[in-house]
């Protein structure tokens, strides 16, 4: 089964998740669970595919999406697809594409008035807050989000100066070009 969806997201680096989870603990929202999930990223051409794993369970998902890179609520459009057979998938799509990064993290997820809560503890990164809120593309849906994700913003104590424009993928390889020589 392929799902087709539109997010609206955004991202801020956190000084500490467990003042952040304080926060959301605070705005009632109910926990969903943490998750260990490994994201390897492959080369494509356009936008961005990752297949993830998650500790514990047999199926993966293959994930495409485009998303602008700005530091503000920002449109993601995604198409995931469960994956029974992960380890040939991945065999499959190492050899024909190549993997491009790897990004391992424990996230925490929350959901409050339709809006996923993600707090990310990412390998080699540091601590991140992600807001998720599925959306339609109508100016309607898409402002009414925009104006969750604000509030959200606002009772989390977001700094705009702290809001990420990239992916975890990015972060990760603009990382490992400053290290080399």
């Amino acid at each position: 089964m392929v799902l087709e969806k539109l997010n609206l997201e955004i991202k801020a680096k956190v000084d500490s998740l467990d003042e952040v989870r304080k926060k959301v603990k605070g705005l009632k929202a109910k926990k969903v669970g943490v998750f260990w999930q490994k994201d390897i990223y492959f080369r494509v051409r356009n936008g961005r595919l990752k297949l993830r794993e998650i500790k514990g369970l047999k199926t993966a998902q293959l994930v495409y999406y485009e998303r602008e890179n700005l530091p503000k609520p920002k449109k993601s459009y995604l198409l995931i697809a469960e994956v029974r057979k992960p380890k040939i998938l991945k065999k499959i799509l190492e050899k024909v594409l190549g993997v491009l990064v790897v990004v391992e993290k424990r996230r925490e997820i929350y959901m409050w008035k339709g809006v996923k809560i993600h707090l990310d503890k990412v390998k080699g990164l540091g601590e991140y807050l992600e807001f998720e809120k599925p959306t339609k593309n109508t100016k309607k849906d898409l402002e009414k989000s925009r104006r969750l994700l604000t509030l959200l913003m606002r009772e989390a104590n977001l700094k705009k100066e702290n809001l990420e424009k990239f992916s975890y993928s990015d972060l990760l390889l603009k990382k490992a070009v400053k290290r080399q020589p």
